[in-house]
């Protein structure tokens, strides 16, 4: 007998009205020891994988765990969490931007060298945004942590996938 409103906002907005009591929730969202000081979570909802979307050709990144990314513009979303490592890390150049669509318009414009990203929201993005054959891009997945909580840190090699969107 519960009636569901489902509203899509962006992502610092949607917690602030959680954490006001203005809403009973919101997702999805990564488990972090800070997170649950705050709120409770449910049971893991499926969602996809986190790494990083770079422009094919125009950044060669050489991956050698997050030390090599220090000299890399990275988009990142404010208020998400990432992966404990790398949102603790003040050495990366991280720009902050206010949802993944802003990222991709920056990585697009050569504002970013990376974005991080879910891999299908990324994709979904790219295709929504008519991404041209011309400017392929590469997702490279690191793995940080999935959707269901599970974190997983890389390092060695550059992550192991690699998608066209388009």
């Amino acid at each position: 007998g519960h009636r569901l409103r489902l509203l899509c906002l962006p992502w610092p907005r949607a917690v602030h009205l959680a954490r006001q009591g203005q809403a009973d929730g919101y997702m999805p969202e990564y488990d972090s020891p800070a997170l649950r000081q705050e709120f409770l979570f449910s049971a893991p909802l499926p969602g996809g994988p986190v790494g990083f979307f770079r422009l094919r050709g125009r950044s060669q990144v050489q991956w050698r765990g997050l030390d090599s990314l220090v000299s890399y513009r990275i988009g990142v979303v404010r208020g998400y969490v990432n992966a404990p490592d790398f949102d603790a890390r003040t050495d990366l150049r991280k720009d902050v931007a206010i949802d993944d669509a802003a990222n991709l318009r920056k990585l697009l414009a050569g504002r970013i060298d990376l974005m991080v990203a879910d891999k299908y929201v990324g994709s979904a993005l790219a295709k929504r945004l008519r991404w041209t054959k011309r400017r392929s891009l590469s997702v490279s997945q690191s793995r940080f942590r999935d959707r269901n909580g599970c974190g997983r840190t890389s390092t060695g090699a550059w992550p192991s996938w690699r998608a066209k969107a388009c």
